[in-house]
């Protein structure tokens, strides 16, 4: 997959040098969401334009501003809003970078 072997390159050099390059499911991405910000709090053009990059195949397992969707420590989605809500309307399996925060530390 084009982009994945210089984005874990870059991943490695970070302070999320521990996150996975893991296959989200669509249930998965829907789980994460129930743990985020509400649904009514995204940006609609947001999803869009990531749905719109899922559907004409386009998707990368990006580092969005070159951050992985982030989670707590408990498993609670701290950033990555869009791109699980994408992923779940979307309704197939795709790459995405995940990061597990192991300090404990909540903030995205």
């Amino acid at each position: 997959m084009p982009g994945v072997n210089w984005q874990a390159q870059k991943i490695s050099r970070s302070r999320y040098r521990d996150a996975k390059l893991v296959k989200l499911t669509p249930t998965e991405a829907k789980k994460l969401r129930t743990t985020g910000t509400p649904v009514e709090q995204l940006n609609a053009d947001k999803v869009g334009a990531l749905l719109a990059e899922l559907k004409a195949d386009n998707w990368q397992p990006n580092l969005h501003r070159n951050q992985p969707v982030k989670l707590s420590a408990e498993g609670q989605l701290l950033n990555g809003n869009h791109r699980t809500e994408a992923i779940a309307r979307y309704g197939k399996t795709v790459e995405v970078w995940i990061w597990r925060n192991p300090s404990g530390d909540n903030q995205p």
